[in-house]
């Protein structure tokens, strides 16, 4: 960027251009800031404006030329905020650039840590956020339902088992052992076990007799 001094270097101070040149409108223009060729990315997406709204970060974006992807900041501490520079960049916003404050936001802009706070991120960092999380939030709703699942299953085989251990001590099974050891062998779940159970019980009543369907069914509910 051109400044009012360069242009002045080269004028014969005897012109008659000189006094317009000096005319105090061009004596009074303010500090024009800085000017950041965005390397972190796009000028739009890659710099985490939102921080301005939530912390004293030290400088401002205030213009911004997208075809060179350069992003015009100003000091806080400008020197020549409203006039007075002659159009000059003042000293605080020449450092600006190379300040560790500014170095560490355009590295953070590049790539951030884990652990950033999400105010720290740019609006493509957000973005990639958000979606990182979702896919953990449809991670974690589909571990969930599965664990329900298993644990209901946790349960039904409880109930089954508590059911058997009943059934055994209230009733005397001849060859009980041989049968449990053949459905264990053959690989038979509790409900099929329980099913065995059952039906073995239900013959031994009806081989004794007396008893009708509506006694069994309330004997085994």
């Amino acid at each position: 960027m051109m400044h009012i001094t360069d242009s002045l270097a080269g004028l014969d101070t005897n012109s008659p251009i000189l006094p317009a040149v000096l005319s105090p409108a061009v004596l009074s223009l303010p500090c024009p800031g800085v000017a950041v060729p965005w390397t972190a990315g796009s000028l739009w997406g890659d710099y985490p404006y939102y921080l301005h709204d939530v912390q004293d970060v030290g400088w401002e974006p205030f213009s911004f030329n997208s075809t060179d992807n350069t992003i015009y900041f100003r000091a806080d501490k400008c020197e020549a905020r409203e006039t007075g520079s002659n159009g000059v960049t003042c000293m605080p916003c020449q450092h600006l650039p190379n300040s560790p404050a500014f170095i560490k936001l355009q590295t953070r802009a590049i790539e951030a840590k884990e652990r950033t706070p999400w105010h720290y991120l740019t609006t493509r960092q957000h973005l990639a956020l958000a979606s990182k999380l979702t896919k953990q939030c449809k991670d974690l709703r589909t571990k969930l339902s599965n664990s329900s699942k298993a644990n209901a299953r946790l349960r039904q085989h409880n109930n089954d088992y508590r059911r058997i251990m009943i059934l055994l001590s209230n009733n005397e099974l001849p060859g009980l052992r041989r049968i449990l050891v053949a459905k264990l062998k053959s690989g038979a779940s509790s409900q099929m076990i329980l099913a065995t159970l059952e039906r073995v019980i239900k013959a031994k009543l009806r081989a004794r007799g007396g008893y009708n369907k509506r006694e069994l069914d309330v004997s085994f509910p």
